[in-house]
């Protein structure tokens, strides 16, 4: 029980530490609704490499689908959506910090596509997913797109790339309870 106790401690521990949030800059605060376009990451993808223009919430709602569609599709585990999109966020967060920079279409495709790779790579290392990903966003990018990106994602993230989730806290939690229920 002490072993579960002491992982569910530093999981509470690593939730408030300031290197799995996006406390820098809340990039979501910085976009305008008012002159983006909301695209699907799977549709009219020669289009969008034209379209430049920032994003608004509806993106990241978006991309989560996306996410969600393809894990769906190759059957792992949903969990890998949260800790993509804790990537992305993280990222964004960071990127978005230099005001000069702005984020547009291009980037978030490419940033969820390479987080998800990431990813991936982590938790199902004995498959190669670079062509299932570039097959699920119809190519829109390279491989070599793809690992530039993931460089400039471990960079940002200074390679801390296992955040608490929902699904481990509560998987770890109810394996507490279990044990404490034994001690009574």
């Amino acid at each position: 029980m002490l072993h579960v106790k002491d992982h569910l401690s530093a999981m509470l521990q690593q939730q408030s530490n300031v290197a799995y949030g996006c406390s820098i800059v809340d990039y979501l605060d910085l976009v305008s609704s008012s002159d983006s376009h909301s695209c699907d990451l799977t549709k009219n993808a020669q289009n969008r490499i034209a379209d430049q223009d920032a994003f608004d919430e509806s993106w990241r709602e978006k991309i989560c689908e996306w996410l969600y569609d393809v894990i769906d599709h190759l059957r792992y585990d949903r969990e890998i959506v949260a800790i993509t999109l804790n990537y992305v966020d993280r990222y964004l967060s960071s990127y978005s910090k230099d005001s000069q920079r702005s984020i547009n279409a291009r980037l978030l495709q490419l940033l969820a596509v390479s987080a998800l790779h990431i990813v991936l790579k982590i938790n199902y290392s004995r498959v190669n997913h670079v062509p299932i990903l570039l097959e699920f966003s119809r190519n829109l990018f390279s491989s070599k797109d793809i690992i530039a990106m993931e460089r400039s994602i471990l960079k940002s993230l200074d390679w801390k790339l296992s955040p608490p989730t929902s699904v481990a806290l509560l998987n770890l939690y109810s394996l507490f309870l279990a044990k404490w229920r034994q001690c009574i």
